[in-house]
């Protein structure tokens, strides 16, 4: 495991995190304004995780660096892309490796990400379909979102704690595959 670097100011990661225990408890009958803010949170963990926080993430308990971890190389013309073989719960998910160029972050190049599918030179991201959801209806319009959607985002902490990532497999398998630089 690399060594935590002592010029970041550590993550709390904790599940005592007060952003996460309102996300547990937020019913669905709540005020769309006091949502909005905690969905906003979640949605701004999507868009713009920062590296310090990425890498903060891969060194912590919340991920598991010595996962077993096999894959295909999928031939693409721009990025480096796999498929999962093992860990068989995620046997078929893709994962490619950030340019930074996308979302306009060069600190997140090298770090691998999830994806759903590839539509022309674009990454569809597992988080794509929650953030369009409120960039859909937009702020005014808060109440009227698609209920899955953002009951998924208000009552799940994993959300919020594991990002772009999604889930606790899927950042140990980004960890693994950026620490050993493949």
């Amino acid at each position: 495991m690399p060594p935590k670097r002592p010029d970041l100011a550590p993550l709390n990661l904790s599940f005592k995190d007060p952003i996460l225990e309102n996300l547990t408890r937020i019913e669905p009958a709540v005020d769309p304004k006091v949502s909005l803010k905690k969905i906003n949170d979640v949605i701004e963990r999507f868009k713009h995780m920062k590296k310090e926080d990425i890498l903060e993430l891969f060194t912590s308990e919340y991920v598991n660096q010595h996962i077993e971890v096999e894959y295909n190389v999928l031939p693409d013309p721009d990025r480096q892309v796999i498929e999962i073989i093992k860990p068989e719960s995620k046997s078929g998910q893709k994962f490619y490796k950030s340019h930074g160029v996308s979302r306009g972050d060069n600190q997140i190049k090298d770090i691998w990400f999830p994806f759903v599918e590839r539509q022309f030179h674009i990454f569809v991201k597992p988080e794509d379909k929650y953030i369009a959801s409120v960039e859909r209806l937009g702020l005014a319009r808060m109440s009227e979102l698609d209920a899955s959607h953002v009951l998924t985002l208000l009552r799940d902490p994993t959300l919020h704690l594991y990002g772009r990532f999604m889930d606790f497999t899927n950042a140990s398998i980004c960890a693994k595959l950026y620490y050993e630089n493949i």
